[in-house]
């Protein structure tokens, strides 16, 4: 079984509000059930595989839907953003959202989704 599939296969098992749904060959698209705080995006997670290595990414849809607030923020906000992020094991790159997973692949979607929602809250 690929990597993916079977990081798939443990999200579904072990977190039943969690339904995964295949966007591309190596890319699934995690339907938490929750909104971003636009009320109309559902919480942007993406499972994705690269050179064999898994990633979660949001492809930019956090932040796009604060977009106004995050332009408008001064540096110390954006540095507080990437020291938390950083702590939290998830990148902002170019407003994009990524997080390597490594073995404990529930803690890493755990901290990808806190991630979220401290960028939502601290935009907000």
């Amino acid at each position: 079984m690929k990597a993916i599939e079977n990081a798939v296969e443990i999200l579904e098992k072990n977190n039943l509000s969690n339904k995964c749904s295949k966007a591309a060959p190596c890319k699934y698209f995690i339907s938490s059930g929750l909104y971003l705080n636009d009320g109309f995006t559902l919480l942007p997670i993406y499972l994705i595989e690269i050179n064999s290595r898994l990633y979660f990414a949001d492809f930019g849809m956090t932040v796009r839907s604060f977009q106004d607030a995050f332009d408008a923020s001064d540096e110390n906000t954006r540095s507080l953003a990437e020291a938390t992020l950083a702590k939290l094991g998830t990148t902002l790159d170019e407003q994009n959202l990524n997080m390597e997973l490594d073995s404990d692949i529930l803690q890493c979607y755990n901290n990808f989704v806190m991630s979220i929602m401290f960028l939502q809250a601290l935009f907000a």
